[in-house]
């Protein structure tokens, strides 16, 4: 019984360290952003989210850059360097990746 749970212990470290790895980006700019949801035409797809709370800096045309956290999580912030700009968490509505 302890080997059993030693094994399935040892399996859902392995598997949790490489869901850790796999942190996955894309970026392009917002095409539009109707009733409180964002469609970013991403380098690897149409991605929708939907922000958790206000984004201020968010508007059309802006370049973006998705981090994909989680199945349904996302973090968004403007594709530009050094900006000052705060992220935003949002859900992840429709994935565009392939």
């Amino acid at each position: 019984m302890k080997g059993l749970f030693l094994a399935l212990s040892l399996l859902f470290i392995a598997v949790s360290a490489q869901a850790q790895l796999s942190t996955e980006y894309d970026s392009g700019p917002i095409v539009s952003m109707p009733e409180g949801m964002i469609h970013i035409k991403g380098n690897r797809g149409d991605h929708v989210i939907e922000p958790i709370g206000v984004c201020t800096w968010c508007e059309v045309d802006l370049e973006v850059l998705i981090t994909f956290k989680r199945y349904t999580r996302v973090t968004l912030r403007p594709y530009v360097g050094g900006s000052s700009r705060r992220e935003i968490k949002a859900f992840l509505v429709r994935d565009g990746r392939p």
